[in-house]
């Protein structure tokens, strides 16, 4: 049993790097993608570098 970033035995767990967006916002991201917005103001827009934004429409599990 995990509680916090620190396992049973004390040592320190690392859950990897916090999402650049929340589920609701990759939902409106790829909903807007796939209306044709331009990627790059998409990028801008959500404050996320093009290939985050990119990661994002290929790889991230649709909410």
């Amino acid at each position: 049993m995990q509680v916090g970033p620190f396992s049973i035995a004390g040592r320190y767990t690392y859950r990897g790097r916090k999402k650049a967006l929340v589920e609701n916002q990759v939902v409106e991201l790829r909903r807007r993608a796939g209306a044709g917005e331009p990627k790059a103001l998409l990028a801008r827009e959500f404050g996320i570098s093009r290939e985050t934004l990119y990661q994002y429409l290929k790889v991230m599990p649709a909410a």
